[in-house]
């Protein structure tokens, strides 16, 4: 089991656990997730919140690989040209 670092942990982790809680005290269809989620992620925590991301869908709700790289890829779709999903900051920023 991946565990990201101690410091990390409260300000990723934490969140992440409650929006995928409140997802699904509402939903079962993990094809949804990517409609009615998405996470702003600026400064350091980018990579670590897709690593987080995943290892949540995998270890607590039980998905395989491929199912949990679905939804965060299509949750980080909106990401597209910025920050580490584009390599350079777009124009208009």
């Amino acid at each position: 089991m991946l565990e990201p670092t101690p410091t990390l942990r409260p300000a990723l982790r934490s969140p992440m656990q409650d929006v995928l809680r409140r997802f699904t005290d509402a939903q079962s269809n993990w094809d949804l997730f990517p409609e009615k989620v998405a996470f702003q992620l600026n400064d350091t925590h980018p990579t670590i919140a897709v690593a987080e991301l995943m290892r949540l869908l995998m270890d607590d709700h039980g998905l395989g690989w491929t199912k949990s790289w679905d939804i965060v890829t299509k949750v980080s779709e909106g990401l597209k040209g910025r920050g580490i999903l584009g390599g350079v900051v777009s124009s208009d920023c």
